[in-house]
């Protein structure tokens, strides 16, 4: 007596894991493909034959093939559900839950809070002291926003425009605080112009500038005089 035992569609397909993770950069290029695990059906023959949709496309092998260019600072994450069913009579199917976090690349510039900048000092104003602050911000995330300051040169105008070389004042590299360096004096000196760098800490390095002003202020240090 041989005796043989017919399969019927009494398992569901089933993913090794509900959920997955997958980390692409923001670089990455369209038509570029992720594999994935497949499904497992305990099942035979055309029931076990399996098929995965997502967004309304279907294959026998599971993809994940990107369709466009990526921003991360539009969009950084996807959430997708890829559905796997057999070919048996009734169909069964179950799910896999898809997270799709977008990597930062450099590809955005610091960005100063303000075109120019403009600070007020007395001339008596001592030596050390915060004159004002420079900041910019960077739409990129991790080390690639990090910023850093740096001042490039310095322009005096008295009576007339003529480049220096002496520190009237330094920048925090960090923070960006502007602070005083040297004596002012307004009947020398009235403006003092510089321009200031900030780069983020990406690879390659992107760099944006600015242009500050200090303007002096007179204060009463001087005697009047008399002509006889």
């Amino acid at each position: 007596i041989f005796i043989e035992i017919l399969d019927i569609n009494d398992n569901i397909p089933t993913f090794k894991e509900h959920s997955i993770k997958i980390e692409m950069a923001e670089s990455t290029p369209p038509s570029t493909r992720f594999q994935l695990l497949p499904a497992h059906d305990d099942d035979v023959g055309s029931n076990s034959r399996l098929k995965y949709s997502l967004s309304s496309t279907s294959d026998d092998n599971l993809y994940l093939t990107t369709t466009k260019h990526f921003d991360r600072e539009t969009i950084d994450r996807y959430d997708l559900e890829v559905i796997v069913s057999d070919n048996g009579t009734p169909r069964l199917s179950s799910t896999l839950q898809v997270e799709i976090r977008i990597l930062d690349i450099n590809d955005n510039p610091p960005v100063f809070y303000n075109d120019t900048y403009r600070f007020y000092v007395l001339e008596n104003t001592t030596i050390g002291a915060l004159i004002g602050r420079i900041s910019a911000y960077d739409l990129d995330d991790g080390v690639n926003s990090n910023i850093t300051y740096k001042l490039l040169h310095l322009n005096i105008i008295g009576n007339a425009l003529r480049t220096v070389n002496s520190n009237i004042i330094s920048i925090d590299a960090v923070n960006g605080d502007v602070l005083l360096e040297s004596v002012l004096d307004y009947e020398s000196d009235k403006y003092y112009h510089y321009t200031v760098e900030a780069s983020d800490c990406g690879v390659p390095t992107l760099s944006a500038y600015t242009q500050v002003s200090i303007l002096v202020q007179d204060s009463n240090d001087n005697f009047p005089h008399i002509s006889l």
